[in-house]
């Protein structure tokens, strides 16, 4: 999942934010230097993991049986409905965070001002912040409780940041002009603030891996529970409306 973050976003948010404030090429020409990374991605698995031990006890099952395990995760959620609450945690608090992905870039670059290449540090400072708290909220939730952490630092944590990462830049637009042409400006690095806190409190969901196992412990090593590809359909697109929606979901 670190890496995954790494790459995703900050890497994802930082190359194309250097392009553009070097006015090195357009967003067309940035998604092409996007497929020459996943063809080169694509090359090193082919060539260098060739070799890489996958052995596992699902490949010599026959197919009806390789279907069998693809669906359990499916049917925990009726057998289990601890399962169920949990995804439910999962796939709200993953629908509100990927949702950001996606309002948030037209808030600050339509109606606030700043430059596609400032909003996309702003993100990358998000993921950063995410990559560090991961062993940071790993750790507290060995101490204080996984669930403890998820509820009152995931859930509610979230739902705070969330509003704030829409209303502190909107309250600082109204004292000082926003989207200055310079990198350092100060409505710039003011908006650090909303994307370290977002950042700190979604990676509190971290113990949900540690919870879904528990719960499930037999299921240990067979399934992700990964609940991403079912959010995103549904992820919204008014700014104005999904601040509530994505604060309350965490709630």
């Amino acid at each position: 999942m670190e890496t995954y973050s790494l790459g995703i976003g900050v890497f994802g948010s930082k190359i194309p934010s250097i392009v553009f404030k070097e006015k090195l090429t357009d967003e067309m020409d940035v998604l092409w230097m996007a497929l020459g990374f996943c063809a080169a991605c694509g090359l090193i698995a082919v060539f260098k993991l060739r070799k890489v031990n996958s052995e596992s006890h699902l490949h010599g099952l026959p197919v009806k049986q390789k279907f069998a395990e693809l669906t359990n995760a499916v049917t925990l959620l009726v057998s289990n409905r601890n399962i169920l609450f949990s995804s439910w945690v999962r796939i709200i608090n993953t629908l509100s965070l990927f949702g950001f992905a996606v309002i948030m870039p037209m808030m600050f670059t339509k109606e606030l001002g700043f430059s596609t290449a400032q909003w996309l540090d702003i993100w990358a400072v998000f993921s950063v912040t995410t990559l560090i708290s991961n062993v940071f909220w790993g750790i507290v939730g060995e101490k204080l409780g996984w669930i403890r952490v998820v509820r009152w630092f995931g859930c509610i944590g979230m739902a705070l940041s969330t509003l704030i990462f829409y209303y502190m830049p909107q309250w600082y637009n109204t004292i000082a002009p926003a989207g200055g042409a310079e990198v350092g400006s100060a409505e710039y690095y003011m908006a650090w603030i909303p994307a370290i806190l977002l950042g700190w409190f979604a990676a509190a969901f971290v113990p949900m891996t540690a919870v879904f196992t528990t719960l499930e412990p037999k299921m240990s090593g067979r399934s992700n529970f990964r609940v991403q590809p079912f959010c995103q359909p549904f992820q919204c697109a008014c700014t104005e409306n999904c601040r509530y929606t994505a604060a309350g979901l965490q709630l």
